[in-house]
């Protein structure tokens, strides 16, 4: 496997390598600096970094002559020729406009493609590029037409799709209207696993618990459509038990889920709840167990992180990763040659490449002397490449992943711009642990992610809103390509945060949910899905991304403050608890 990795990257590298040894980054050649300078040119104004670059005078000492052309195509890319406006150079000249967030242009293309749709396939590409439009632009009413749209031409692909929408949309009766649809469509030729489980997940939240039992039971019966559609109706099963005091089912629900689903998260919330139903059956030796094999089993889990809490255990700190320019000499696994690559790499933050090469040597490193390893999860952690990590991680067995996530659980947790974090942090009297946790979950700490909606940078921050939070903190913000740049993001994204902690009393779960989901929805979530406990209520949480994005910040904020605290501490109550009761929720 790393002989043909290897072969891959070395090949586009090899007229140079083979002349001659590159240098080191660190002594900064000029086209180092002027690459470095384009790459945050290309983030700011497009146009200007293609005239960058179009009269670069050192094309023939940069050492990879075809990584020019690639990003010279990028930047100075044209919109398709119109001469002959055909449907496919329509769209693409829609999408061009879209992924310069210049969204008016492209509806325009996009409204041009539309009189020269004329097969199946063409109209479900139209609808397709104009639901990305209507979910960019967050206008629901054109949205729901788009699903619609898409749902009339393909039912099977595109029906349950829209019925959940409808749902998200509080347009239940006609959600439930559409599902009953496709059940008779599906009847004879597709399970319909997947639309019975919606169809109970919308009685389990009209709080018709029994009914939705029966569509989850029947749904269990129907054909695999996916393992995924599988273990959440086992999940939500599990939990209708648990609302309505059925411990014993419940216990046996989750005990099934955590048979079946392949995923180390998925068995982890099952270890937990099976642990909370044996502590509510008085069966206290056997939770503790349950938790502790729980610690055992998944470290950095969010559920871990509830089973200290239950077990009233401290949590210790975790020696951080420091930052080490010279981090690549160590690594022994790598050979001279690789180690010169991987500088280049870093240079050009070419790190999509970087991981190609890093995970080429995967084997060696497993294998490798402990500060071999060391050095090689920090290369890891030092470029940003956490989620590549924690996949890789998860193809291992359980033992192995289990001691080397203990081992190297800084990795796991990137936490760049901490000067930045700090002070924006501090200016808006925010807990700096919480940002960064925030932050590992919205972008992993890549200043230039961009969302599906078009949030922007580490903080992904909406355009329409950031223009509002910068007047407000007069911040010189005029384009939303600016939102990559790392200082300004975090101005914005932390004055966003306060503002939905100041929303919530000053708990971080709502205003958590609320950066993610928007503050009306979390209103409308606590007048119909209050629970005394937080921790039942995160479960609660209907939007599944949303659910993850809650627990994920909780867990992340305890190992920041693990890194960057010297002593034990014991979970923080108050996270949970400030603001939280009912009648203080109601006085907002």
């Amino acid at each position: 496997m790393r002989f043909f990795l290897l072969v891959f990257l070395l090949l586009n590298f090899q007229t140079v390598l083979a002349k001659s040894t590159a240098p080191h980054p660190e002594l900064k050649p000029a086209w180092v600096q002027d690459w470095k300078n384009i790459q945050v040119l290309s983030r700011q104004d497009r146009n200007k970094a293609c005239e960058k670059i179009e009269q670069l005078s050192w094309a023939q000492e940069f050492p990879f002559p075809h990584v020019i052309e690639d990003k010279k195509s990028f930047l100075c890319r044209k919109p398709p020729s119109l001469v002959t406006p055909d449907f496919e150079n329509l769209i693409k000249a829609s999408q061009f406009y879209r992924n310069d967030f210049e969204h008016q242009k492209a509806q325009e293309f996009l409204k041009k493609a539309f009189t020269k749709a004329k097969t199946k396939s063409q109209k479900i590409t139209y609808w397709e590029e104009q639901l990305k439009i209507d979910r960019a632009a967050q206008d629901k009413i054109k949205r729901l037409r788009s699903a619609r749209k898409l749902k009339e031409l393909d039912p099977d692909q595109f029906l349950v799709d829209y019925a959940r929408l409808l749902w998200t949309y509080d347009k239940t009766q006609k959600a439930i209207q559409t599902l009953n649809e496709a059940r008779k469509l599906f009847k004879k030729t597709t399970s319909q696993q997947e639309v019975l489980f919606v169809l109970g997940r919308i009685q389990e939240e009209r709080k018709r618990s029994r009914k939705a039992l029966v569509f989850y039971n029947q749904a269990l019966q129907e054909p695999l459509v996916s393992i995924d559609v599988q273990t959440k109706i086992l999940s939500f099963a599990a939990w209708v038990h648990y609302k309505l005091n059925e411990f014993e089912p419940s216990e046996k629900f989750w005990q099934k889920l955590y048979d079946q689903s392949p995923e180390r998260f998925t068995k982890s919330r099952a270890l937990y709840w099976m642990a909370i139903c044996q502590k509510k059956m008085n069966q206290k030796e056997l939770s503790i167990k349950t938790l502790e094999r729980l610690i055992q089993e998944d470290p950095v889990s969010y559920y871990t992180v509830l089973a200290y809490r239950e077990l009233k255990t401290p949590f210790t700190p975790i020696k951080p990763f420091q930052e080490n320019i010279k981090i690549f000499e160590k690594l022994k696994i790598l050979n001279k040659q690789e180690k010169n690559l991987l500088s280049w790499l870093v240079a050009f933050d070419e790190k999509d490449l970087a991981e190609i090469l890093l995970l080429s040597v995967w084997d060696e490193a497993l294998t490798a002397s402990e500060d071999q390893q060391s050095a090689y999860f920090q290369t890891f952690w030092k470029l940003g490449l956490t989620n590549s990590l924690i996949r890789a991680l998860n193809q291992l067995n359980d033992e192995t992943r289990i001691k080397l996530t203990q081992k190297y659980q800084a990795a796991l947790f990137p936490y760049h711009y901490e000067k930045e974090i700090l002070e924006a942090s501090l200016e808006e009297n925010l807990n700096p642990y919480f940002v960064m946790a925030l932050i590992r979950q919205e972008s992993a700490f890549n200043p230039e992610a961009r969302s599906p909606t078009d949030a922007l940078g580490l903080m992904q921050v909406m355009p329409a809103l950031a223009k509002k939070i910068a007047v407000a903190k007069k911040l010189d913000y005029t384009k939303d390509s600016e939102l990559f740049n790392p200082l300004l993001n975090i101005k914005i994204g932390t004055r966003e945060l306060k503002e939905r902690l100041d929303d919530f009393k000053g708990n971080s779960v709502l205003a958590s949910a609320s950066y993610n989901a928007g503050a009306d929805v979390v209103k409308s979530w606590l007048k119909s899905r209050y629970q005394e406990d937080p921790i039942e209520f995160i479960e609660a949480i209907p939007y599944e991304e949303t659910r993850s994005y809650v627990r994920l910040i909780i867990r992340n904020e305890i190992f920041y403050q693990r890194f960057f605290t010297k002593v034990d501490f014991f979970f923080p109550d108050e996270k949970l608890t400030q603001g939280w009761k009912k009648e203080r929720l109601k006085s907002r």
